[in-house]
């Protein structure tokens, strides 16, 4: 496909950017895997915001990438579901009529 040219920033939780790396690579996953094997001092780092570099038009927006002082957070956290209740039992009875039973 090509190499193309990326910007990871690194953020902290509270979302603000501490450093921006332009990066040649494959794709945006390589770009990360770059800066995170090269760049020191990641501590404060939750998230990578990685942007894709166009010469015409601009940046646009990649995706996220946890980082290494990402804990999970509470997002999508479900209480487990219940399972459902059974379905009521169906009985047959014949009645006769004039029987008495």
């Amino acid at each position: 496909m090509g190499m193309r040219t990326f910007e990871v920033t690194q953020r902290d939780a509270r979302g603000q950017g501490h450093g921006t790396c332009r990066v040649v690579a494959d794709d945006a996953s390589d770009a990360v895997a770059w800066v995170r094997a090269t760049v020191p001092d990641q501590a404060d780092t939750t998230v990578y915001a990685v942007y894709r570099h166009r010469r015409l038009r601009g940046r646009r927006f990649v995706g996220l990438w946890s980082g290494p002082g990402y804990d999970g957070g509470q997002a999508g956290v479900r209480e487990p579901r219940r399972p459902r209740p059974t379905p009521p039992s169906l009985s047959i009875q014949l009645e006769v009529p004039g029987a008495q039973g």
